[in-house]
């Protein structure tokens, strides 16, 4: 069953928290923030799994 997009909250420069999931992480940029995101949900899901996801700023 595919995951669905999933939302990120953005707030106090570049930390990131998933709305439904137990997922939070943090980074220096935005571009790097990106890519902690996919590490994150790869690690949260526990295998290669690439959904999208959605960045909303506080």
């Amino acid at each position: 069953m595919p995951i669905p997009p999933i939302d990120f909250i953005v707030n106090n420069g570049y930390t990131a928290r998933a709305i439904d999931y137990s997922i939070f992480t943090q980074a220096n940029t935005l571009e790097e923030l990106e890519l902690n995101i996919a590490e994150a949900i790869t690690c949260h899901f526990d295998g290669p799994i690439f959904p999208k996801f959605k960045l909303i700023f506080a």
